[in-house]
């Protein structure tokens, strides 16, 4: 069930080098924390290498610390992005 006390990290609509410093104060901040929260991919509409490489830490680190995290996926065009840069983030994509 869905609980009101996660918490939503939002990702906007950029990850890119100028501002991926920013997020990744806020990435690690909430990788530090065990309660479950979400990623909000879902308005993202550009990442470049830098963005698309802390998306794939952040997707890593999910997974090595086994975190309670629910991604809400990623825009097809995100999603051709990180294909061309050879990324694969499964729970990105979502159901395409």
């Amino acid at each position: 069930e869905y609980c009101m006390t996660e918490t939503t990290l939002d990702l906007g609509a950029a990850i890119t080098i100028r501002n991926i410093q920013p997020i990744y104060s806020q990435l690690a901040n909430h990788l530090q924390q065990t309660t479950p929260f979400i990623i909000d991919a879902s308005k993202l509409t550009k990442v470049d290498t830098a963005g698309a490489q802390l998306l794939f830490l952040l997707h890593q680190t999910c997974i090595k610390r086994s975190l309670n995290v629910t991604w809400l996926p990623a825009d097809k065009e995100i999603c051709k992005q990180l294909a061309l840069l050879a990324i694969t983030i499964p729970p990105l994509i979502g159901s395409v």
